[in-house]
């Protein structure tokens, strides 16, 4: 879809809108170009009926913005050829209006989701998934030394280069520490006990998350999944309630044996990051990243 009408060229001061990349439940994202210096950006824009209920979260909760978490992460706005989070760089709202839904300007990362690559099967899994694993434990470093908890830690989350470089997208469930949330927010298949039951976040709940990720990357399935068929809206919630009883009330998953060869080293990391209490799980993400290098340039 390209934007070429005089009305959507202005839909977003100082951006051309070129074609749309993605549509989501929360929000759309553009492809678009800077008019100051024709960069090209990435536009997220969100849905209306998201846009009030993050803003009412953002008041109930006192805690920043998708955009103010952003420039937090990355101050100045500036993009970090060291870092693993996509950068923001903008923000505003659209059409400059009080009725317009909130949008942010990111960098264009050119890539493939990590679901993808597991749902594929492709070879590059098994020969980057050391390097990969810790790239994902330097992305959470940079927000936890933020005293920021991710909270949506998942492979959909995860972008691919070419290069192999490792980027976490989507800092909309990004939040301070501490904080204990009623509403259930975040992937219902990578959730941590204390993410379902509301209980306050802390690096566990992002540890968690690691080792559900680590667990698909190394077996190409999730460690707990529903069994309720059907498409409709009912089935849905009750798959999601399903999930998250799961994680709460089933046993902490194993490694099956056939999986454990393929690296021991992520086949031991895992069952300590799915323990039930984040007290037993890793310490810091520091603690991971040294039990998955031991000595070994992986990143």
């Amino acid at each position: 879809m390209i934007f070429s009408t005089p009305k959507e060229k202005s839909r977003f001061s100082g951006y051309y809108t070129k074609r749309l990349i993605h549509t989501g439940e929360k929000s759309l994202v553009m492809e678009a170009t800077r008019k100051s210096d024709n960069a090209r950006v990435a536009i997220k824009l969100y849905m209306k009926s998201y846009d009030r209920t993050a803003r009412k979260l953002e008041k109930k909760y006192k805690i920043p913005s998708e955009a103010e978490v952003g420039m937090m992460l990355n101050p100045g706005g500036q993009e970090h050829k060291d870092s693993r989070l996509v950068a923001t760089l903008d923000s505003g709202t659209e059409y400059d209006e009080r009725s317009g839904a909130r949008y942010l300007v990111q960098e264009f990362v050119r890539g493939v989701t990590l679901k993808k690559l597991i749902s594929c099967k492709d070879s590059r899994l098994e020969r980057n998934l050391r390097s990969w694993a810790g790239q994902l434990c330097l992305g959470l470093k940079e927000m936890h030394s933020k005293n920021m908890i991710y909270r949506d830690m998942c492979s959909d989350n995860v972008i691919v280069c070419a290069s192999g470089r490792i980027k976490l997208l989507d800092l909309g469930f990004v939040v301070p520490e501490n904080i204990k949330f009623e509403e259930k927010g975040g992937t219902p298949s990578y959730m941590a006990p204390e993410q379902v039951a509301g209980m306050p976040l802390c690096p566990g709940t992002d540890i968690y998350g690691l080792g559900i990720v680590l667990f698909e990357m190394l077996t190409g399935s999730l460690p707990y999944t529903a069994k309720i068929p059907g498409d409709h809206e009912n089935a849905r919630n009750m798959r999601r309630k399903d999930l998250m009883r799961q994680h709460i009330e089933a046993p902490p998953p194993e490694v099956p044996e056939k999986y454990r060869d393929k690296d021991p080293v992520i086949a031991g990391i895992i069952p300590r990051c799915l323990r039930k209490d984040p007290r037993q799980r890793y310490e810091h993400i520091d603690a991971v990243l040294e039990a998955l290098d031991r000595n070994n340039d992986i990143l």
